[in-house]
């Protein structure tokens, strides 16, 4: 399709310059009419961008557009909003345009000048006939974002793994000595304490690409016995602690952006797991006096998880983030396990179900792959000498050179045997003069 009519979005950022490079660039090889739109206050001062000829240039024409509608009494954003209505944007057929992406909550509550131009921008064709608005969306958020393919909610499946520390808070049982013990008390609590141990994970999860992220984990805990204390005693612990567990995760990813902390370099999550414990003590003792208490059982219990982390997306390998976080675990009620208390002097043994309860927090190092990563988008090259693009503003209705217009046509002559092979002079003019 030729393009007659080019509409180039302007502003004070420096990422105008790029995209009004690209399309005088388009203008050219289309021979098409270019414009220029900034939206602004005509209350407000006209700043220039950058400290080259570009955003003099521009400078030079916000000025002028701002002055023209201060003689008019009218604001440029009303007669936009005028032209919107009435003839999409100002005929154009192609809309060079910068970008940005916002979370989805963010954009639900608040709405998006870049959602709503995606969804609802129309121009009209032959006949009247409504066909959608193509958008060039040409340096958009690559330009603006370091790292674009960081900058990504995770959308689709994922996998994820990780590895790490954790510690088993003091486990409180009770230990009754048999009859013939020669312990004071028949029945006291005994407190076990464990050694720092390890956890690891796996998860396989879907992201929905507002942040949301459901997922389904296996985990696997370890700990073994440190101390106990009972009857006042401070005694050895031995034996192991295994934890097998099934979790069903909700997580959020926190945009940082939205809180006005312009990185994409570390993203906070926050989740809650719910699901099922298999804990199993192996060999697990303690002797106090006489009385020596021994677990060797296994039983599951419901337990929930609240988690807190950060990813860092790996921005040389698209979809890959490191993670780290941390979490905490507790349950719903008290497992029962069965154990055996013997008298060590007489050898008289019994045994007996005791609840116990665990809860723990944890520490994790992992990694994440997303499948449904875009690519990394390699940087556009350095634009040569032989491409370079040269503009001249004219004052309204007038074809006189203004002295800066030809400063520019100076500088353009002034490039010949730097390597352009090539000056096209086109211009253009329209129905308003």
């Amino acid at each position: 399709m030729k393009l007659c009519d080019i509409l180039v979005h302007v502003d004070q950022s420096p990422r105008a310059l790029l995209r009004l490079d690209i399309a005088a660039e388009l203008a050219r090889q289309h021979g098409a009419h270019l414009t220029a739109l900034q939206v602004i206050d005509v209350a407000s001062p006209v700043m220039a961008m950058g400290d080259g000829g570009g955003g003099a240039v521009i400078a030079e024409l916000m000025e002028q557009m701002r002055q023209s509608a201060l003689a008019a009494g009218v604001k440029l954003k009303v007669a936009f909003e005028a032209a919107l209505a009435r003839d999409g944007i100002m005929g154009a057929n192609l809309l060079v345009m910068g970008a940005y992406v916002h979370s989805r909550l963010r954009e639900f509550i608040l709405g998006g000048v870049t959602r709503s131009l995606l969804r609802e921008m129309t121009v009209r064709q032959r006949k009247y006939s409504m066909v959608p608005m193509r958008l060039a969306s040409v340096a958009l958020v690559m330009a603006a974002l370091v790292g674009s393919a960081s900058a990504q909610q995770v959308n689709g499946f994922y996998v994820g793994g990780g590895a790490g520390a954790t510690t088993s808070g003091f486990t409180k049982t009770s230990l009754a000595p048999n009859r013939d013990s020669t312990l004071s008390s028949p029945r006291t609590e005994l407190e076990r304490d464990w050694e720092l141990g390890g956890i690891g994970v796996l998860s396989l999860g879907y992201g929905f690409g507002n942040g949301l992220r459901a997922e389904i984990e296996g985990q696997l805990q370890y700990n073994t016995g440190s101390s106990a204390i009972a009857f006042g005693r401070t005694v050895p612990a031995n034996g192991n602690m295994m934890g097998y567990g099934v979790m069903g995760n909700i997580l959020y990813d926190i945009d940082l952006r939205s809180i006005g902390i312009n990185t994409t370099a570390v993203v906070p999550y926050v989740g809650l797991g719910l699901g099922y414990m298999l804990w199993s003590w192996n060999d697990v003792s303690a002797t106090v006096g006489d009385s020596r208490q021994v677990f060797d059982d296994q039983n599951g219990v419901l337990g929930y998880q609240a988690i807190v982390g950060a990813s860092f997306p790996i921005t040389s390998v698209p979809g890959l983030s490191l993670t780290a976080e941390y979490r905490y675990y507790n349950e719903f009620g008290d497992p029962e396990l069965k154990a055996k208390v013997t008298t060590t002097t007489t050898g008289t043994t019994r045994s007996e179900t005791i609840k116990i309860g665990n809860y723990g927090n944890s520490g994790l190092i992992g990694l994440r792959y997303s499948f449904g990563a875009p690519p990394v988008v390699a940087a556009a090259a350095a634009p040569v000498a032989s491409t370079r693009t040269f503009l001249v503003f004219f004052d309204w209705s007038k074809a006189d050179l203004t002295d800066r217009a030809r400063q520019i046509i100076g500088e353009a002559a002034s490039t010949r045997g730097q390597g352009v092979t090539r000056i096209e002079v086109n211009g253009f003019t329209d129905r308003s003069g």
